[in-house]
C-alpha cells in the first residue's frame, strides 16, 4: 500500500508542475534555425527571453549529420563494449578435468564415474571424488576391489582444472582463465574494472576537452580505444586482459562524452534536442546487438578481432570532423570560429559574437599581447570548484540519473525472461521497437514541454509501472510481465534522453564537458555501490529507488528552466545568478570576484 501511495504522489506531483506552454509564433523562428532568445549580457545567461538571436549558429547540414553519425557510432561501440560480456563469458556447463587415465573415456562416462551429484540431482561443477576409485551399482569402492567405502561415500575434493562444454577450438574468457567456482570472483572484478575505467576517465577527459578543444580529445580517445582493443586480442594473461578492457572503456566513454557535447554545440536550438535523441539511438542499438547474438558461441579472440575492426572504423569516422565553433567563440578564437562556423551567406547568425571578438582581437594585436590569456582560463577552472551552482546541478542531475538506474536494477537488459536462457531472435528483435519509440517520445517531449515537467512525468510513470509490477507479481513469463517490463524500459530510456539534453543545456560552453563528465562519473560511482543492497528484500530495494525518484522530483525545482533559453558561454554569468539564492562564504565571494574581474578583463579591449 505504501508503494501505491508513493506512485500516486509521484503522478500528482508531476502533473501539478506548470505546463510548458510556449508562443506558437516561435515555430517559424525555429524552422529558420533561429533562436527564440536574444543575445544578452553575462548576468542574464540563465534567463529565458523570447526575442530572436543573431548569435545562434544554424545546424542541420552535412557537417552536423556527419557528427551525428560519429556520435551514434561512439555511443554504440561503448554500449557494445559494456554489454560484450554476454558474448565473451556466456554461461557454460563445466566439470573437473579428466586425468590422463580417463583420456579415452567420454565426458559422460567420466562424470558418471568421478563427479558427485548435488542436491538437485545434477553433477557437481566444482568437486570430484578422490582418485583412484571405481563406482559400480551405486556403491563406491577403491580401485582393485577391497572393502566398501563408508556409507557417507568417497572423499570429495575441489577441482583444480576444468573442462567446458564448448566446441573444439573455441575458447571463452571463462574457459581460458578458468573463471568458475572458487575463481568466479575474478569475473566480477573484470566487470567492475570495465565500468571503473569509464567512471574515472570521464571528468578528466571533460576538463581537457574544455581546455584543449573537442576534436583533439575525441581523436586521442579514439586512438587509445584502438590500442586497447588490439591489446585484448593478444592479452597473455587475465591481468592484461582486465587492463586492456579498462582502457577501452575509459577511452570510449571519453569519446562518447565529448562527441555528444560537440554534436550539441554545432546544431541549432531548433534541432538540438532531436539530434541528441538521435545520437542515443546508437547506444540503444549497441546494447541490443549482444542480446541478439547471446546464443552464439564464438572464440574470444575472434570476437576481439571483430571489435578491433569496429574500433578502427570508429577512429576513421572522426577524421573529417571540425572543432566546435561555439567553443572557439567561448575562448575568443575568432579566426578558427569563422573557419569552422557557418558559411558567409548565413553569417547573420554569427555576426554579433564575431564583431565583438574581432574588436577584442584587434585591440590585443595593437597591444602586442597573446591571442588568449591563460590566467583568465585558469581562474575560471579553479573558480568553478567554489561555485555552489556547479555542485548543486551536479548533485541534482546525478540524483535523477541514479534514481533511474536504481529502478532499472534487477531488470534484464535483454528483456524479461523465464530463465537464464537466451530469448529467441525474433523476440529480441521485437524488443528493439518500443525502445526506439521511447527515443521518439523523448524528442517529442523536448520540443513541446519544459524540461522539469517532462522529467517529472517520466519518473512518475516509471515508478508507477514498478509498483504495478510488484503488486501484480509480474515475475512470471507471460505477456503481461513482458509488457510491463518493456514499458519500464521505455520510460527509463525516455527519461535518460530528456535528462541528457537538460544536462547539456545547464552547463556553460566553457565547462560543459567538465559538468556532464562529472555528472556521469558521480552517477556511476554511486551506482557501483548499489550491489551492496542485493541482500535486502526486493520491496526494500524498490522503496529505496522510489525515495530517490521523489528526491529527484523535489530537487528539480531548484534548477532553472532551459527550454528556449540563451545558452551560457562561460562561468562568469553564474555567480550573478546564484548570489541571490545562496549565502556564500568570504572565501567563495573573493574567488568569484576574482573570477568576474578576470573574465571581464579578458573580454575588454586594451587601452593601448
Amino acid at each position: 500500500m505504501s508503494q501505491a501511495i508513493y506512485a500516486m504522489a509521484l503522478l500528482c506531483f508531476a502533473i501539478a508542475q506548470p505546463a510548458g506552454i510556449f508562443d506558437p509564433s516561435t515555430d517559424a523562428r525555429k524552422k529558420r534555425a533561429q533562436s527564440t532568445v536574444t543575445f544578452r549580457t553575462e548576468p542574464s545567461f540563465y534567463e529565458a527571453p523570447t526575442e530572436p538571436s543573431t548569435s545562434e549558429p544554424p545546424g542541420g547540414g552535412f557537417h552536423q549529420k556527419l557528427i551525428l553519425a560519429c556520435a551514434q557510432l561512439s555511443l554504440g561501440v561503448l554500449a557494445l563494449h559494456l554489454q560484450s560480456m554476454l558474448l565473451l563469458a556466456p554461461p557454460t556447463d563445466h566439470w573437473c578435468k579428466r586425468p590422463p587415465e580417463f583420456a579415452n573415456e567420454s565426458a559422460q562416462d567420466w562424470k558418471n564415474a568421478a563427479i558427485p551429484l548435488g542436491p538437485d540431482g545434477r553433477h557437481s561443477q566444482c568437486a570430484v571424488y578422490r582418485f583412484p576409485y571405481v563406482r559400480e551399482q551405486g556403491a563406491s569402492t577403491p580401485a582393485g576391489g577391497g572393502p566398501a567405502w563408508p556409507f557417507s561415500g568417497p572423499e570429495e575434493l575441489p577441482c583444480r582444472e576444468w573442462e567446458f562444454d564448448l566446441p573444439d577450438g573455441v575458447s571463452t574468457v571463462v574457459s581460458e582463465w578458468s573463471l568458475v567456482c572458487g575463481h568466479a570472483w575474478r569475473l566480477r572484478v573484470l566487470r567492475t574494472f570495465t565500468h571503473l575505467g569509464s567512471l574515472v576517465c570521464a571528468p578528466f577527459v571533460g576538463t581537457a576537452a574544455d581546455r584543449l578543444g573537442r576534436r583533439p580529445l575525441i581523436l586521442a580517445c579514439a586512438v587509445a580505444a584502438l590500442a586497447g582493443a588490439a591489446q585484448t586480442v593478444y592479452a597473455p594473461d587475465f591481468f592484461h586482459f582486465v587492463v586492456s578492457r579498462m582502457v577501452v572503456a575509459a577511452a570510449l566513454a571519453g569519446c562518447s562524452l565529448v562527441s555528444l557535447v560537440l554534436l550539441f554545440e554545432v546544431t541549432s536550438e531548433a534541432s538540438r534536442s532531436r539530434y541528441v535523441c538521435a545520437a542515443l539511438l546508437g547506444a540503444a542499438l549497441g546494447s541490443w546487438l549482444p542480446c541478439l547474438l547471446e546464443g552464439l558461441t564464438a572464440d574470444r579472440r575472434t570476437l576481439a578481432i571483430a571489435f578491433l575492426g569496429v574500433a578502427f572504423l570508429h577512429l576513421f569516422s572522426f577524421v573529417g570532423i571540425h572543432e566546435s565553433a561555439r567553443w572557439l567563440l567561448a575562448i575568443s578564437d575568432v579566426v578558427a570560429s569563422e573557419k569552422y562556423g557557418p558559411s558567409t551567406r548565413l553569417s547573420v547568425y554569427f555576426d554579433a559574437e564575431v564583431y565583438r571578438l574581432r574588436r577584442q582581437r584587434a585591440a590585443r594585436t595593437l597591444a602586442k599581447v597573446g591571442p588568449r590569456s591563460d590566467t583568465a582560463a585558469s581562474i575560471t577552472s579553479l573558480g568553478l570548484l567554489v561555485v555552489p551552482t556547479f555542485w548543486a546541478r551536479l548533485v541534482v542531475l546525478s540524483t535523477v540519473f541514479l534514481s533511474q538506474l536504481a529502478v532499472l536494477r534487477g531488470l534484464h537488459s535483454c528483456g524479461h525472461r523465464e530463465s537464464s536462457a537466451a530469448l529467441p531472435a525474433w523476440h529480441t528483435t521485437a524488443l528493439l521497437v518500443p525502445r526506439l519509440m521511447g527515443l521518439c517520445i523523448s524528442s517529442w517531449l523536448l520540443d513541446r514541454w519544459d524540461r522539469t515537467r517532462a522529467l517529472g512525468l517520466g519518473i512518475a510513470i516509471a515508478c508507477a509501472t514498478l509498483t504495478v509490477m510488484f503488486f501484480a507479481k509480474a515475475h512470471t513469463f507471460d505477456i503481461g510481465a513482458i509488457a510491463l517490463s518493456e514499458l519500464l524500459h521505455v520510460s527509463l530510456l525516455t527519461n535518460a534522453a530528456v535528462a541528457c539534453v537538460y544536462s547539456l543545456e545547464l552547463y556553460p560552453t566553457y565547462h560543459r564537458a567538465t559538468g556532464v563528465g562529472s555528472t556521469f562519473a558521480l552517477t556511476n560511482f554511486v551506482t557501483s555501490l548499489l550491489p551492496l543492497m542485493d541482500n535486502y528484500d526486493l520491496a526494500v530495494r524498490q522503496m529505496f529507488a522510489m525515495s530517490l525518484a521523489i528526491a529527484a522530483l523535489v530537487f528539480l525545482n531548484y534548477l532553472p528552466e532551459t527550454k528556449d533559453a540563451k545558452l551560457p558561454e562561460t562561468a562568469f554569468g553564474v555567480p550573478s545568478r546564484i548570489s541571490r539564492r545562496y549565502s556564500l562564504s568570504n572565501a567563495s565571494r573573493a574567488t568569484i570576484s576574482t573570477l568576474d574581474a578576470g573574465c571581464r578583463q579578458q573580454n575588454e579591449p586594451s587601452e593601448d
